[in-house]
């Protein structure tokens, strides 16, 4: 009974961590590029994007235009480390689950009001999520263009690396300066969903979206575009 009630615990924060929005899982996130090109700005319909990249994430309208947004998010997959950390929670009775890497890459979709593709916007964050007895988010980072156009496959060392250099060059000091209150610190916690949608207000303004569906329903038709990335 003790093991089945842990189990549950860590579905449920597993659950908490990733959100209940409909995300595509890449083991090698798209480029920018190759999100954009799978639509045709000018021509595109709502069922053409949705056959190509899917479900969306959310559905969104801008609040000047009445024009519909439909965001779509890519991130790395979760569940390799979710297994691992579900070992480490079974061997250290909950204890032993701490760290979850994350690379989202987001998408959003506007449409005109002849409900025609009008233009593409890209975003992308990196961070890590600490859950032990709570939950929190730690080197927290939005994503450079040059990453955008990158299939990124970060792990946790290289996502506080990255984050590690950004702070010291905005602090105008060496890497090595840097304390480990700086290095490590505290965010609100915030799951892929919650990027999402902070990288929707950073496109269109916080005060000018409104979020209509959070969690759109599949339709038949729905398909996912599948990326083709070069090995190494």
């Amino acid at each position: 009974m003790k093991i089945i009630k842990l189990f549950c615990l860590l579905f449920a924060a597993f659950n908490i961590l990733t959100g209940c929005a409909n995300v595509s899982y890449e083991d090698k996130l798209p480029t920018a590029s190759q999100i954009k090109s799978s639509v045709t700005v000018g021509s595109s319909t709502e069922a053409d994007v949705r056959k190509k990249l899917g479900t969306p994430t959310a559905i969104a309208k801008l609040k000047d235009t009445n024009h519909v947004i439909y965001s779509f998010t890519f991130s790395t997959s979760l569940y390799n480390n979710a297994a691992t950390n579900f070992g480490k929670g079974m061997a250290t009775f909950g204890l032993g689950a701490k760290k979850t890497p994350i690379s989202e890459k987001n998408a959003y979709i506007e449409f005109d009001e002849n409900k025609i593709v009008k233009d593409i916007k890209v975003n992308g964050y990196t961070y890590v999520h600490k859950h032990r007895f709570t939950l929190w988010t730690e080197a927290e980072r939005e994503m450079t263009n040059e990453e955008l156009e990158t299939n990124l496959e970060y792990n946790v060392d290289t996502i506080y690396d990255k984050y590690f250099t950004k702070l010291a060059e905005e602090k105008g000091v060496d890497k090595s300066a840097l304390t480990d209150d700086e290095k490590y610190q505290e965010f609100e916690f915030c799951n892929i969903h919650c990027h999402n949608l902070r990288g929707l207000e950073k496109e269109y303004g916080k005060n000018n979206v409104e979020v209509t569906d959070y969690n759109p329903k599949a339709l038949a038709d729905d398909g996912r575009l599948t990326f083709t990335v070069a090995k190494r």
